[in-house]
């Protein structure tokens, strides 16, 4: 199960990333074929969840495809050009990674534990009604 959650949200990446390249060198059939593709996966999502991995990755795949092609078409084709790409690439992943875990440390932060008063006995119904953790949707 974790396997294939990585694998949807590295897809978004890549169909994200063919956008942003369609997008910089003018290809007019791959980006809409990327559209459709990403707004096919948008459709298919389940959960909070995996809308929230749709949007890493895609945040992820088209801002680092984009400043590699960027990178790659302002400067020529050269060694020089693919080294400077490829070291946009990792700072912008690396940056997108850290934006992510501030959005789960603000999730963390908004997470509450309550205890309520325990029985000394608990039954399983009454133990499943437990609301142990809460999230408050404000700031």
């Amino acid at each position: 199960m974790v396997g294939k959650k990585k694998h949807k949200e590295e897809f978004s990446e890549l169909a994200s990333g063919t956008l942003t390249t369609s997008f910089v060198y003018g290809e007019p059939i791959t980006s809409l074929t990327s559209i459709v593709v990403l707004a096919y996966r948008y459709s298919r999502s389940k959960n909070s969840n995996e809308l929230r991995n749709l949007k890493w990755g895609i945040v992820k795949g088209g801002i680092s495809a984009g400043a590699f092609a960027l990178t790659i078409k302002g400067m020529g084709l050269s060694v020089l050009s693919f080294l400077v790409g490829t070291c946009a690439v990792f700072a912008i992943r690396k940056s997108v990674s850290f934006l992510r875990f501030y959005e789960y440390m603000r999730f963390l932060k908004n997470l509450k534990l309550k205890f309520p008063k325990f029985k000394k006995e608990l039954s399983r119904r009454d133990f499943l009604k437990l609301k142990l953790f809460t999230y408050s949707y404000g700031n």
